[in-house]
């Protein structure tokens, strides 16, 4: 069982769970919640570049995949970083 304390920014139909993770030095992604809907969708798009702008900045993003399933919304701009724990970590990579 993993405990954890984590911030989240909501918006109607999507909510994202994130804390700062000092051994990653980094910001580690903990959960993300998107309804199947194009509204959702839209307002997730408004979570993540509030999280990127006014909390991230210049800081890495990382995250873990459930029961290693990479099939969801950052397969495409994920790279392998390490593991911890027998977790494999990933770092989001962004385009400038």
């Amino acid at each position: 069982m993993i405990v954890k304390h984590c911030k989240i920014i909501q918006e109607k139909g999507c909510a994202l769970f994130y804390s700062y993770n000092r051994e990653l030095k980094g910001y580690e992604i903990s959960g993300l919640i998107i309804a199947p809907t194009r509204k959702a969708k839209l307002a997730f798009k408004k979570v993540w570049q509030y999280f990127i702008s006014d909390i991230v900045q210049e800081d890495d993003i990382y995250c873990s995949f459930f029961n290693k399933s990479k099939n969801w919304i950052f397969t495409k701009c994920v790279e392998y970083y390490t593991t911890i724990n027998n977790t494999d970590i990933y770092k989001i990579t962004r385009k400038e």
